[in-house]
């Protein structure tokens, strides 16, 4: 039974990765931040004007409240989306091939592979103060394939990473490379 799609009888899976868990960290400490807007925007109303400057009951405060509603039920939409954005993109190194998973909003997902013969070459980036206390980052994979450029994007150990995908391509040279003319 195949682990991903379009995975053949003959691959064995070496990696599979997903993006580190701090990426999701940050999405959810956006829309906590997002959904307690509109209780600081109401605490500040509160504490400056004493009480709520609609009035409680009347038509202004239950369009108030509806739209607050309305902008929780949005945000956590949004939240929803991201999360399975974080989930369902993910990088698979088999001993053949490199596979991207990756979701492009609700209902669109992009699978895009690269054979580990067509590999030129890898590096790994880690730019900032959390990515290098939490070692996660970008690796990019070089091929001389149509999509010239892999992108593991802010994914756990880039540099295990390059140094697998480059490892099965040293594996794969021997059975690829031309015979030489002395040989034949």
């Amino acid at each position: 039974m195949p682990l991903f799609p379009g995975q053949r009888d003959d691959e064995q899976i070496i990696l599979f990765v997903r993006r580190h868990w701090f990426v999701l960290v940050r999405y959810v400490a956006l829309f906590v931040v997002l959904a307690l807007l509109p209780l600081a925007i109401q605490w500040l109303l509160v504490s400056f004007a004493g009480e709520s400057p609609l009035g409680e009951g009347t038509l202004g405060d239950t369009l108030v409240t509806l739209t607050v509603y309305l902008y929780w039920l949005f945000v956590a939409m949004f939240a929803y989306a991201s999360w399975l954005d974080y989930y369902l993109d993910y990088w698979v190194v088999t001993n053949r091939r490199i596979v991207s998973v990756e979701q492009k909003g609700l209902l669109a997902r992009t699978v895009a592979q690269v054979y580990l013969q067509r590999v030129q070459d890898a590096t790994a980036q880690q730019h900032g103060l959390f990515p290098t206390m939490l070692h996660y980052g970008d690796a990019f994979i070089q091929s001389a394939g149509e999509e010239a450029r892999f992108v593991f994007a802010e994914v756990p150990n880039p540099n295990r990473i390059v140094a697998v995908v480059m490892e099965q391509h040293r594996k794969l040279e021997p059975e690829h490379k031309p015979e030489s003319p002395a040989s034949l």
